[in-house]
């Protein structure tokens, strides 16, 4: 008997095989597999369609709703909201409407008039933006005629105690400035025609440099920074325009963080209107700094020095932040790039902190192309 298990087993796999050959398909009765909701156009149901379709429309309307509060905490009602300033912008050699012309405030701060501080950072180091703070007031765009009409949420900005500063800008017009104008009242700006400096940046072979800065400063002749100041990015051709700017001498710099920044001036543009500055090379040296017993890296500094007559050296404080996550400990910092001329041969570096020994690597030649290179640096104590 054992010996027929493995025939009775053979025998019953075929018979179920034959079953399932000759039995044809299911009965299709119309009906969705359990669980499963609209397949295809065979099983669609209308009562559950229907009910898809309620349920995306209130959660359609539930976000539409949600949206629309949230724009309504942020722009109260014109009935609400308080008149912060009126007026017209016009030409002050005309007299004619300037259109278009595009009104910000800054919280109020001596001297005045002053250039804004967000301009004021541009030209100082651009990674500074971002700590900027300006009044939560939507700027404002001068009609055809030149009129506008700012109004303002009274409850945001300290607006029973801040006083601000008004700048208005516009194309082919020096920057004006309003010093705390009364709130509420109406006022007429008059912004003056202005100079425009056009530049050229390149590399020492006549290269253009796409994404340099122009950077245009007072002389140090020159009284006041309204109409002296400026800041451009070139094109991919090397090319930009300063606008906004009045006659008297102003110091004009070319920055690009692959080359060494370069000053032309002092130059007047009312009477030179084409400024063309070639960058030198540079090698860029970004630092990560350990300590040998994880004890906290405090005020590293970075001395360096080239060879040459004169020699070129530079003292300066290195910007660092902790290698890993936040809150991770300073026994690790990385630095951002440090810039260095490639024409004078060998660099020497000299690398401190406080608490630890100078490290000095030996020295190594600089390319003559500039480059950029990591390097790290073990300190002990």
């Amino acid at each position: 008997m054992p010996r027929l298990w493995p025939v009775i087993a053979i025998l019953a796999a075929a018979i179920v095989l034959l079953v399932f050959v000759l039995g044809g398909d299911p009965v299709d009765d119309g009906s969705l597999p359990d669980g499963e909701e609209f397949l295809d156009d065979e099983h669609k149901n209308p009562e559950l369609m229907a009910a898809e379709a309620v349920r995306r429309k209130k959660a359609a309307d539930e976000k539409a709703a949600r949206k629309a509060a949230a724009e309504k905490r942020k722009t109260p009602p014109a009935n609400k909201r308080v008149l912060f300033l009126k007026g017209t912008v016009v030409d002050d050699g005309t007299g004619l409407p300037v259109a278009g012309a595009q009104l910000e405030v800054e919280y109020a701060r001596p001297p005045c008039p002053r250039v804004p501080d967000r301009m004021r950072l541009a030209l100082e180091d651009p990674t500074r933006i971002r700590y900027f703070v300006e009044p939560p007031f939507a700027r404002v765009v001068t009609a055809q005629d030149g009129s506008f009409t700012w109004l303002v949420d009274p409850g945001r900005a300290h607006w029973k105690k801040a006083r601000f500063d008004v700048f208005t800008s516009a194309s082919g017009y020096v920057l004006g400035c309003l010093c705390e104008p009364t709130r509420g009242s109406e006022v007429t700006i008059r912004l003056k025609r202005a100079l425009k400096l056009k530049a050229l940046v390149t590399d020492r072979h006549g290269r253009p440099v796409e994404g340099a800065r122009v950077i245009v400063k007072p002389g140090e002749e020159t009284e006041g920074a309204l109409g002296h100041t400026g800041v451009a990015l070139t094109d991919q051709h090397g090319r930009c325009e300063v606008d906004g700017l009045l006659p008297g001498d102003v110091m004009v710099t070319g920055d690009h963080p692959e080359y060494m920044p370069i000053t032309d001036g002092p130059l007047d543009p009312a009477s030179q209107k084409d400024v063309t500055l070639a960058l030198p090379p540079a090698m860029r040296f970004s630092f990560q700094i350990r300590s040998d017993d994880t004890s906290a890296i405090k005020n590293p500094t970075l001395r360096w020095s080239t060879d040459g007559k004169p020699p070129h050296e530079d003292l300066q404080l290195l910007p660092v932040k902790a290698s890993g996550p936040p809150g991770a400990p300073l026994s690790e910092v990385t630095s951002g790039a440090v810039r260095i001329p490639c024409d004078h041969g060998n660099v020497r570096l000299e690398l401190k902190a406080d608490g630890f020994e100078p490290w000095r690597p030996a020295a190594e030649p600089l390319p003559s192309e500039g480059g950029e290179k990591d390097v790290i640096a073990v300190l002990v104590r």
